[in-house]
């Protein structure tokens, strides 16, 4: 074979391999974005905790799993939205750090997540997040303005477009991404991300409308959402605002970080 056909066909393998892997995130991203778990793991009241489990209902008539836990000290009122995978079984580590700086507690899993009815879709979650946020200001009757939005990775992208909705009292975004296609770029910079995703997530547009204070958190070692992610957030923010550097990578940081994390979440947050 001569030099010019063995070119040829390693050219043509290459870009047989290309378009395969774009197909495959093209018919495939649904499963990358969400990664949901039905099983729940533990309830509130078996590690120790009273709470309520509440049901929700969404615009489009679906029910979503939640839990409101109160705190004894009762200093405040925390929404919190998890990140992309399992459901709200297993989100016990920030409800023990939450619960001990005294906050009160509602969180929920998405469409789909849990015992959640539905599939996840990015308009979706935006609905179960209006849904989270009417049951804290009607049901339980808390003003609009005492709400504080936590979202943790993905969670963070849904807190900030409801931040960018409604006036909270303050928005927490911890380790999470200016936009989906700008993540898949850094991860797949060959690929044609924009034109292959469906998703959007577009926080770094979304947090130019939000008003209320706002603290970013991330970690300087996340190696699935870089930090240039948190800081991109930070800068198009418009609102009086905080960055909070921690230590760890992308699922553990809050946790391996300690103090650092928790002191500087307390100040913020004492601070409102």
């Amino acid at each position: 074979m001569s030099g010019t056909g063995l070119f040829l066909i390693i050219i043509s393998l290459v870009i047989a391999a290309y378009v395969a892997f774009s197909l495959y995130l093209l018919f495939n991203q649904q499963r990358l974005v969400y990664e949901p778990e039905s099983h729940i793991d533990a309830t509130p009241d078996e590690r120790g905790y009273q709470y309520e489990h509440v049901v929700l209902t969404t615009e489009d008539n679906l029910k979503l799993d939640a839990w409101y836990i109160p705190s004894p000290q009762n200093v405040g009122e925390i929404l919190f939205f998890h990140g992309n995978t399992g459901n709200i079984s297993h989100r016990f580590e920030t409800i023990d750090i939450l619960h001990l700086m005294g906050f009160n507690v509602l969180i929920f899993d998405y469409r789909g997540y849990g015992h959640s009815e539905g599939k996840p879709t990015e308009q979706g979650t935006f609905l179960d997040a209006k849904a989270a946020f009417a049951y804290m200001t009607q049901q339980r009757g808390i003003a609009a303005n005492e709400v504080i939005l936590f979202g943790r990775s993905l969670g963070g992208a849904i807190a900030t477009w409801l931040a960018s909705q409604t006036e909270p009292k303050a928005l927490v975004v911890e380790s999470s991404f200016s936009s989906l296609i700008d993540l898949g770029r850094q991860h797949y910079p060959l690929l044609p991300i924009r034109y292959i995703t469906s998703f959007r997530y577009d926080s770094k547009e979304h947090i130019k409308k939000v008003t209320s204070r706002l603290l970013i958190i991330h970690s300087t070692q996340d190696e699935v959402i870089p930090i240039n992610h948190g800081l991109t957030l930070f800068e198009n923010a418009n609102t009086e605002k905080e960055m909070l550097e921690i230590s760890g990578r992308h699922n553990d940081g809050f946790v391996y970080s300690g103090a650092v994390y928790i002191e500087g979440v307390r100040t913020f947050l004492k601070s409102l």
